[in-house]
């Protein structure tokens, strides 16, 4: 069975959009470099979610799942994820969503 693909938070996808513009200011191409290290990196949290580091927010009750954060190659950028439970899809979510919610809120 695949896995279903990763659902990027609104606030991801915009948080995404806003450092493909910063690097490709910085220099032609580097947002799309951005861009393709970004869906590696969604990639392999679709096919192997649980390697990633796990990251407690500061608020967190015990029953939810714990936070996971994957490092973007050759940026400085996290991706913060949901491991999804069976046919349920990861979500991933910019860090200043990850801080502050826990599971329960994201539905």
């Amino acid at each position: 069975m695949t896995r279903p693909e990763p659902a990027f938070t609104p606030d991801a996808h915009a948080d995404a959009l806003q450092a493909f513009e910063y690097y490709n200011a910085q220099s032609p191409n580097l947002g799309f470099e951005f861009l393709d290290e970004l869906e590696d990196t969604a990639s392999i949290i679709r096919e192997t979610p649980l390697i990633f580091t796990t990251v407690d927010p500061p608020i967190r009750r015990s029953a939810d799942p714990p936070i996971r954060r994957g490092l973007v190659h050759h940026f400085p950028y996290g991706v913060f994820n949901v491991p999804g439970v069976g046919d349920e899809p990861d979500i991933v979510m910019p860090s200043t969503t990850a801080s502050t919610l826990t599971r329960s809120e994201l539905r």
